[in-house]
């Protein structure tokens, strides 16, 4: 999908247990109607950090992706190699699950 100005964040939702104990907070936002991004967090200072980011990225005027759902300026974490393959290119030797003596 291509990148989009058309965001909306939700405000942070409590989700509790069948005790009614509050388990952990959840942020929604919309980016081009579809789909509902979610991102949840074990407090609630986390999931409003998150959410003053989004809504940063929004007033700053960056571009939303819509195939990640986070501002443009974000999705370079999720360009970088992961370890494992990065660990693997760079030639460093295989681990293996057997003692050597």
């Amino acid at each position: 999908m291509e990148l989009t100005y058309s965001v909306h964040v939700h405000k942070v939702e409590v989700r509790k247990n069948s005790a009614g104990k509050t388990v952990s907070y959840r942020v929604g936002w919309l980016v081009e109607r579809l789909p509902l991004w979610r991102e949840t967090f074990k407090t609630a200072a986390q999931a409003d950090s998150f959410r003053s980011e989004l809504i940063a990225a929004t007033k700053r005027g960056e571009p939303f992706d819509g195939a990640t759902g986070r501002p443009a300026s974000d999705n370079r974490k999720a360009a970088s190699p992961a370890w494992f393959a990065f660990a693997q290119d760079s030639g460093v030797p295989q681990i293996t699950t057997h003692r050597v003596l």
